[in-house]
């Protein structure tokens, strides 16, 4: 059942890879083309979140990683048996790296929200940070996160001879591998000891997991204080809306409903499930076959999260609808989006403060 599972699981990731390509690339010719002339650095970093979704895709597509429980060990492997042909090692890294993607994610959207919060409430010097030079130190932070995130898993989680008897009979029952068929990273919580046979707690792996829930409570802090800050502002101004322009008050709406959007697809595709995840080992409990499901969740986010920004600013979704209804010929000649026809500055939010 969990082999047939597993091959499940590959191809939700090959697909998921797939249309993650399609719909980034998309994105990031609607951001180049038809995004308002003074957009400024927000579109750069929309576009960057958008390469990292690619290279998120292809590090999922390539490390294939398998989420697994037993008892107090929870488990990321790769199954290898059938790419022998690349050295061990190589394996090994390149799920590490692909752990460290993560982190890069939760560190993004964290400055991502904080960016926002800077344009609800017009904070232009701060904005100003975002430009020029100073936007590579903006843009080096969830590299240093995903550097962080990636070394923890390599240096606290790495293969013991004690994990490795702990999990093989689980990962010959369940996938029909033997351990020198996978590659893995673990965190085994609760070993025995030898001697007394007594449960002790393992200070490697908890101590690899209280620096990986320092990234997750951080980004997750950002998200919280900056998002509702952002949220409550958005309500007040829609609240004196009815004395400004149609325009302005849809420009309110288009931006409340991405903050929620964007805000609820990292939380339940990633934030949620592998925290949570983290939570059975500590209990000492084993989640068994609903793992599976967390490696889809996560193997989905890329191929989601652009969809909100596609769909929600006005720009971009009469550009895609304009698109179809060409090809379709249910519209000809109607609703062409020029490259600059917002107003000056909708997409940034300080506009909202005016």
């Amino acid at each position: 059942m969990y082999k047939d599972w597993l091959s499940i699981q590959n191809r939700i990731q090959h697909v998921s890879t797939g249309i993650s390509f399609f719909l980034n690339s998309v994105l990031i010719y609607l951001i180049c083309i038809y995004s308002p002339k003074k957009i400024g650095t927000y579109k750069y970093l929309m576009i960057y979140i958008s390469v990292f979704q690619m290279f998120y895709s292809i590090m999922d597509a390539i490390s294939l990683p398998v989420y697994h429980t037993v008892s107090s060990v929870f488990v990321v492997f790769k199954d290898i048996h059938e790419e022998d042909y690349i050295p061990v090692t190589l394996h090994y890294w390149l799920l590490v790296v692909y752990t460290g993607c993560y982190g890069f994610c939760m560190a993004i959207f964290g400055i991502h929200f904080f960016y926002r919060f800077l344009a609800v409430y017009g904070h232009v010097t701060l904005l100003k940070t975002f430009e020029n030079f100073y936007l590579v130190f903006w843009l080096l932070i969830p590299p240093t996160f995903g550097f962080i995130w990636a070394m923890t898993s390599g240096i606290f989680f790495a293969p013991t001879p004690e994990t490795s008897r702990e999990i093989q009979q689980s990962i010959r029952e369940s996938y029909e591998l033997e351990m020198d068929e996978i590659v893995y990273i673990a965190a085994f919580i609760w070993p025995k000891n030898e001697n007394t046979g007594k449960k002790y707690l393992n200070m490697t792996p908890a101590t690899g997991i209280a620096i990986d829930q320092i990234v997750v409570v951080t980004s997750l802090s950002a998200i919280f204080y900056f998002g509702s800050r952002c949220y409550y502002k958005i309500l007040d101004t829609m609240k004196i809306a009815v004395s400004i322009s149609r325009l302005t008050q849809n420009l309110h709406r288009q931006l409340f409903y991405a903050l929620v959007m964007q805000t609820a697809i990292p939380i339940m595709l990633l934030h949620l499930p592998v925290s949570g995840l983290f939570m059975f080992p500590i209990m000492d409990s084993e989640l068994g076959f609903f793992t599976g499901f967390v490696t889809i969740t996560i193997a989905m986010y890329p191929a989601i999260d652009p969809l909100p920004t596609m769909f929600v600013i006005e720009n971009y979704r009469k550009a895609v609808f304009g698109f179809f209804s060409t090809v379709f010929c249910c519209r000809k000649g109607q609703n062409a989006v020029e490259p600059s026809s917002f107003v000056e500055g909708q997409i940034s939010m300080s506009t909202m403060t005016n």
